[in-house]
């Protein structure tokens, strides 16, 4: 899915960029400036707000400017001034002797004033009214409201204050809250695998149909199981929930069992993923998780404390990353906002309920997209913007005292794959993205492949290559619903294989490449070469003996078939039928040190999963 690509720098209308060089001046951003009416919105609808604007000390001169920048990511209406019966028409009241020209811009969502004639002095007022519908003769010019909940969302007010061209923001921006609809549907998720007897917590949420929490759902939710369970008869979700709780459960025999909560007065319910309870020789212990994803602070939505509260305890997932764009977006990923990012990792990781890694992503246009993750709560933003960082070498080479790893995402196509000329350092790059949002880069031609392919750069030419690189899959997602995609088909999900829910097991699973990915569901997968978990290099003599392939996998849909994959080809395929399969296959020909296999999930729904690959031979 392609999202709309906006430079930071650009974030205002054409008219008010300067050529490079001049530099914001001490009058620039001066002024405050309100939204009325102040109370929240609501997500999806449509309006009619005035931004209140008052002059700063020093005025704004003949040449100098205003500008209202709307946010162009997710569904605001641009600000026009040309017909008022169409959304975001904005007319512009002035109450000084002044003349003020106004100048809009769609493409780039934002308005400029222009101080033709005359001074706007200290104190004067401007209101901008943004969605003015003529007293309701003209509706069509109403404002619409992103479909997304914010806790604030930003109109950036800037001004120019000497006439030069160069516009700075002003020192607080007013904002709008924009709250859900009303619940449409419910949401319920649960661990993949659970011993008899072990109590385990299943999440349940309302969501409206925007896939946003409701936070004003009020509600008795009946719950009832396809199996031997001890769970209570029902959760009643009150004020203090927000819209989301959780409920004890334990199975009491082995087995494979899904959970259905329901709401009976709206008339609506959800089923959970199954969860396989038994001794656990088919599978290791996985932990879920979404370590690609984007908040307000670049171009997606909320905030990072919202991203990883959605997270936890709507989506019901286990690991979680922020990873804003370092140089692209709204704003630079600088100061506060880093802040901001670093200080939220480390409040809502939580050992044994919830982890979280600290993150950004290394946005260049040239060499391609890769996500940085730290070990810990502390980090650093090494730009592509800035000329020391802006290949992926200086990129290795000034992470590497932080103990950071990297990963490419979206590597075959859109909007931008990455150039696999530069060979990954296997202590700082082990895993690549092979699925999210943007769609499949397992290889040319692959089912659901990502948009705007470009032949060369997907996963299997950089195994091609020799690089060894485990897979992962994750959201990058915008509208801080992660590990929950509402309007696409697909997103992406990264199983972890550790024992423990900490983020020194969880970094543990990421270097060994004890992971794997999914096209968003909770599809179990195990994957072993000669006993050997994926990840793994086995031993050089194995080149000479067979190669014992063995996979087993739970889905949650019926599997339609399982393969295996060498060196960029279908070594072994079988179709199956049942929600849970296990297969093995000996592959007695010849091999060569450096041959990876791994193994390939698809269910009757469509959805996949891809096992890390397992290589012959040690690294050379």
């Amino acid at each position: 899915m392609p999202r709309l690509l906006v430079f930071v720098l650009l974030l205002c209308c054409a008219r008010s960029n300067a050529p490079p060089g001049p530099a914001s001046s001490p009058r620039d951003g001066k002024g405050s400036a309100v939204v009325v009416p102040a109370q929240p919105a609501t997500a999806g609808t449509e309006g009619t707000w005035d931004f209140v604007f008052h002059t700063g000390p020093g005025g704004l001169p003949t040449g100098g400017g205003i500008v209202l920048q709307v946010t162009p990511f997710w569904g605001w209406s641009g600000p026009q001034i040309t017909n008022p019966d169409a959304p975001g028409f904005c007319t512009v009241r002035c109450g000084a002797p002044c003349s003020l020209v106004p100048y809009a811009d769609a493409d780039r969502m934002c308005l400029e004033l222009a101080v033709e004639s005359g001074t706007l002095n200290e104190g004067d007022e401007v209101v901008i009214r943004y969605g003015n519908t003529g007293g309701g003769l003209h509706p069509g010019g109403a404002a619409r409201v992103e479909p997304y909940v914010e806790r604030c969302q930003e109109f950036l007010i800037k001004t120019d204050g000497d006439g030069d061209g160069v516009f700075q923001e002003i020192a607080v921006q007013p904002c709008l809250r924009v709250v859900s609809r009303p619940a449409v549907g419910l949401w319920v998720s649960a661990p993949s695998l659970v011993a008899p007897g072990e109590r385990f917590c299943v999440t349940v949420a309302a969501l409206d149909e925007a896939g946003n929490c409701d936070t004003n759902y009020r509600g008795l939710v009946v719950i009832s199981s396809t199996g031997a369970a001890d769970v209570p008869p029902f959760l009643e979700l009150g004020a203090e929930d927000q819209g989301a709780d959780r409920f004890d459960a334990a199975l009491t025999e082995a087995g494979l069992v899904s959970f259905t909560v329901a709401d009976s007065v709206l008339g609506i319910s959800a089923s959970s993923n199954p969860v396989l309870c038994g001794p656990g020789a088919l599978f290791d212990r996985v932990y879920w998780g979404d370590i690609h994803g984007h908040t307000g602070l670049s171009d997606g939505t909320g905030t990072p404390g919202d991203y990883y509260r959605y997270a936890r305890d709507v989506a019901g997932l286990d690991v979680a990353a922020v990873t804003d764009h370092d140089a692209w977006g709204f704003r630079p990923l600088r100061g506060s906002s880093w802040d901001s990012t670093t200080a939220e990792a480390a409040a809502f990781n939580s050992p044994g309920r919830f982890v979280t890694l600290l993150g950004y992503e290394w946005t260049s246009w040239t060499h391609g997209h890769r996500n940085v993750y730290f070990p810990s709560d502390s980090g650093a933003v090494f730009a592509y913007d800035d000329p020391a960082t802006d290949t992926p070498q200086e990129l290795w080479d000034a992470i590497r005292p932080w103990h950071a790893i990297t990963i490419a995402h979206h590597v075959g196509g859109g909007p931008i794959g990455i150039d696999w000329n530069h060979r990954p350092p296997p202590d700082q790059e082990m895993l690549v993205e092979v699925f999210s949002v943007h769609g499949n880069s397992e290889y040319y031609g692959c089912p659901g492949m990502i948009y705007s392919p470009v032949e060369g750069r997907f996963v299997q030419d950089a195994l091609a290559r020799g690089y060894r690189l485990g897979l992962v899959a994750s959201g990058d997602g915008h509208i801080g619903h992660p590990g929950r995609w509402s309007h696409a088909n697909t997103q992406g999900l990264v199983a972890f294989q550790a024992d423990t829910l900490t983020r020194e097991a969880i970094w543990a699973a990421l270097t060994a490449r004890r992971v794997y990915g999914t096209s968003g569901v909770r599809i179990l997968l195990q994957f072993t070469v000669n006993g050997q978990p994926m990840g793994s290099e086995i031993p050089d003599h194995a080149k000479d003996e067979p190669r014992v392939c063995t996979v087993a996998t739970l889905g949650t849909a019926p599997i339609e078939s399982i393969s295996i994959v060498r060196n960029g080809e279908v070594l072994w395929e079988t179709a199956a039928q049942g929600m849970l399969e296990s297969a093995s296959f000996e592959d007695s020909s010849a091999a060569s040190p450096g041959d990876y296999y791994y193994a390939h999930v698809t269910q009757s729904d469509g959805h996949q999963a891809w096992s890390s690959p397992i290589w012959v031979g040690s690294r050379r």
